[in-house]
């Protein structure tokens, strides 16, 4: 018995180990993708700041150029219209080429096409990208290893009921035996009938080609996804439209204990998210 107890501490206490030490690896992983997250992000923000800075005296010396030669043109146009007439003659097209030069300046036209690419360079730089995939790399490495910690937990406990189960039916075997001894020691032994095996019932499901996302369910995970969709069970109908006995000799049959799970809330959830509640 001691060292039976010893063995199961020793169970727990290897579960204990591997979730914390899986805690502090999945801490220590998210505390590091913030971190890379956040210096790049300082540092794009560093970068344009900077080329925005530097554009801002361009761009005030190109409206000032653009003022000046507006200003310059206007009165020569107001104080010398006479002179220019006898000069060089009134033509209407050098007025018109000298408004088109104005609006259409060189240089305003070429700040504008700086500040689009400095806009679409940081939108589609490298790094930037680079940043999000590993993001959304992590949340998907995070979201798997929870659901093995919570698989591998699931199967030392199972574990352990077990072996107390075994533990228990030999010591009433034994109790019932000294019993009939000590009333009647020349009493043949009786053979005890073997214990029945449980019949589950194999439930087949017929496939669809509907295909959901299963992992909305709270209690289905990405592992237990992908042994359902080996089953045929693909759909949220298929989850809502099943009894409760069917679904629990579906999984079982497949080796899952259906029996740490609330099959009942399951039922419920698939017939929420038929209707979009979910």
């Amino acid at each position: 018995m001691a060292t039976k107890k010893s063995k199961k501490e020793n169970t727990l206490g290897k579960a204990k180990a591997i979730v914390k030490k899986i805690n502090g690896d999945l801490i220590d992983a998210s505390f590091n993708a913030i971190e890379t997250t956040v210096k790049t992000g300082e540092k794009w923000q560093k970068l344009t700041a900077k080329l925005i800075k530097k554009a801002e005296p361009l761009t005030k010396q190109q409206i000032n150029m653009v003022v000046e030669t507006a200003e310059s043109i206007k009165g020569q146009l107001e104080n010398s219209t006479a002179r220019l007439k006898t000069l060089v003659g009134y033509d209407p097209k050098m007025i018109e080429n000298a408004k088109k030069m104005i609006s259409e300046n060189p240089l305003v036209e070429k700040a504008e096409a700086m500040k689009d690419k400095i806009e679409k360079e940081v939108s589609s730089n490298k790094l930037v990208k680079k940043a999000e995939k590993m993001s959304t790399k992590l949340k998907k490495n995070i979201s798997e290893t929870i659901e093995n910690v919570k698989e591998k937990i699931e199967d030392y406990t199972e574990d352990i009921f077990d072996d107390e189960n075994e533990e228990k039916a030999p010591k009433t075997a034994k109790k019932a035996t000294a019993k009939k001894t000590v009333a009647k020691k020349t009493a043949p032994k009786k053979k005890t009938a073997p214990k029945k095996e449980e019949i589950i019932e194999k439930v087949i499901v017929e496939k669809t080609t509907v295909i959901n996302d299963l992992k909305v369910i709270k209690g289905i995970g990405p592992v237990l996804e992908k042994n359902l969709n080996d089953l045929n069970v693909t759909a949220y109908d298929q989850i809502a439209n099943m009894s409760i006995e069917d679904l629990a000799n579906l999984l079982n049959g497949a080796g899952i204990n259906a029996k740490i799970y609330d099959l009942n809330s399951w039922k419920a959830q698939a017939e929420k998210a038929l209707k979009g509640e979910l």
